[in-house]
C-alpha cells in the first residue's frame, strides 16, 4: 500500500511488492530484495534502487524483530507518478520525536555542542537528523555522525548573519544549492527557513547525478519540504532559474565546479555567494604541466606532487577571493568547521556590495603572473 514502507513491522516472511522507480533505503534488518528481476543484497547501511522507468520490486524481510524498518526516501511510481517521495508517517514521526526528547535531554545536547548555540539540534529536529542519517533508530548519535552534525551546523551558523541580513528585507527569498549532492545543506536550510528563521524561502539543488536528484525529492517529500525545496538534475552552468536569486551555495562542490556556482551567482547577480571548496585540482594540472615545460624560482614547487597540491588549493582559493572582490562582492574568507572533523575547512563568504574593485583585478593578475601565468576556471568565465 502507499507509504507502507514508513509503517512496515518487521515480521519474518512479510513481503512488500509493488513497481518502483527510485528508492533509498536504510537498511536496518535483513533484507531480500528483487528489484527489475535481479536480486539485490539487503544487509548493507545504504542500499539503493534507480530505473529509468517503473520496474517491478518486491522487498521481504528475512529477521523477526520488533521494529520498523526506515525509508528514507522511497518512490511508489504506481501511487507518485509525479515524481515525489512517501511521505513520512505522523504515527512514526511523533514516535520518534518522543524518542528523541527522551534520549537528548539538556545535559545530552551540551555534551555534543559544548554549549554552542546550534541552529539544528537532535532535540529540536530528531526527524530531518533521522532521514539525513545523523540519528539512529533508537535516536543515538554515534560519533561519525556527531562530526558531520556539528559540521553541518558550522555552516549554517556561518551562512546565518548574511542570511538574516536578506531576511530583514522582507521580501521571500530565493536559494541555489549548486552541487548539492546528498543535500545535506538543502534539507537543513529548507527545515531552518520554516523552523528557525520562519521566513518564506523556495530552494532549488542541482546536481549531476539523476540518483542523488530523485534521493533528494523524496527525502523533501518525506519530510514535508517539497512545497518549498525542489531538485533539478544537470550542470551547475546550465541551470537558468525562473526567477531572482538571492544567494548561491556550493558545499564541497569538487573542483571547478566551485567556479560555475561563483559564476552562476555573479551572472545573476546573486546578493549572496558562499562556497566551500574541495578538490581544488585545475591550477595544480597547469602547474604540473610547468614543472616540465618552464624555469623559475617556483619550479621546486611544480615538481613536488603533494606540495603542488596544498599550494594549488590555497593559491586558487586566494584568486576566487580576489575576483569575488573584483566583482563588487565585500569577501572573507573563513575557517568555517575545526580541521579535526574535515581538512576541507575553507568557506568563501560573498556579499554584494557595491561596483567592480579595479584593485582587486590587478592583485589577481599579479598573482596569476607570479604563480606561472595560469587562470583558473572563474576567470576565464568572468572574461577577466
Amino acid at each position: 500500500e502507499p507509504g507502507a514502507l514508513d509503517d512496515l513491522v518487521g515480521l519474518a516472511g512479510h513481503e512488500l511488492a509493488g513497481e518502483v522507480a527510485h528508492e533509498r533505503l536504510f537498511v536496518e534488518q535483513p533484507l531480500e530484495v528483487v528489484f527489475g528481476g535481479h536480486r539485490r543484497p539487503g544487509h548493507r547501511r545504504w542500499l539503493f534502487l534507480y530505473a529509468k522507468a517503473p520496474v517491478p520490486c518486491t522487498i521481504r524481510l528475512l529477521a523477526d524483530v520488533a521494529t520498523r524498518t526506515s525509508a528514507t526516501g522511497c518512490e511508489l511510481a504506481r501511487d507518485r507518478a509525479n515524481g515525489s517521495g512517501v511521505r513520512m508517517s505522523e504515527r512514526w514521526a511523533q514516535e520518534f520525536e518522543l524518542r528523541a526528547r527522551a534520549v537528548w535531554t539538556d545535559d545530552a545536547v551540551h555534551r555534543v555542542t559544548e554549549g554552542k548555540d546550534l541552529p539544528i539540534l537532535p532535540s529540536n529536529a530528531p526527524t530531518l537528523l533521522r532521514a539525513l542519517g545523523l540519528l539512529h533508530r533508537d535516536a543515538s548519535m554515534p560519533p561519525p555522525q556527531v562530526r558531520k552534525f556539528l559540521q553541518l551546523n558550522h555552516m549554517i551558523r556561518m551562512l546565518r548573519p548574511p542570511l538574516l541580513e536578506l531576511i530583514e528585507r522582507g521580501e521571500p527569498l530565493r536559494l541555489v544549492d549548486a552541487g548539492c549532492g546528498l543535500s545535506y545543506l538543502t534539507l537543513s536550510l529548507a527545515w531552518c527557513f520554516r523552523h528557525v528563521f520562519r521566513h518564506p524561502a523556495t530552494l532549488v539543488g542541482i546536481d549531476r547525478d539523476e540518483r542523488r536528484v530523485a534521493a533528494g525529492r523524496a527525502s523533501a517529500a518525506q519530510l514535508d519540504l517539497d512545497d518549498v525545496l525542489t531538485f533539478q538534475a544537470g550542470a551547475i552552468g546550465a541551470f537558468e532559474p525562473d526567477g531572482k536569486v538571492h544567494a548561491i551555495l556550493a558545499l564541497h562542490a569538487c573542483d571547478t565546479a566551485t567556479d560555475d556556482a561563483i559564476a552562476l551567482g555573479l551572472r545573476h547577480g546573486a546578493e549572496l555567494i558562499a562556497v566551500a571548496p574541495c578538490c581544488q585540482a585545475e591550477l595544480a594540472r597547469a602547474w604540473a604541466e610547468l614543472a616540465t615545460s618552464a624555469a623559475g624560482p617556483l619550479q621546486p614547487l611544480w615538481s613536488t606532487p603533494h606540495l603542488r597540491r596544498e599550494a594549488a588549493a590555497v593559491i586558487t582559493d586566494t584568486m576566487r577571493a580576489l575576483l569575488l572582490r573584483a566583482a563588487g562582492y565585500e569577501t572573507r574568507v573563513v575557517e568555517f568547521v575545526p580541521s579535526q572533523h574535515t581538512p576541507k575547512n575553507t568557506l568563501i563568504r560573498a556579499m554584494r556590495r557595491g561596483g567592480p574593485d579595479a584593485d582587486a583585478k590587478r592583485q589577481y593578475e599579479a598573482l596569476r603572473d607570479a604563480t606561472g601565468g595560469a587562470d583558473i576556471s572563474l576567470a576565464r568565465a568572468m572574461g577577466a
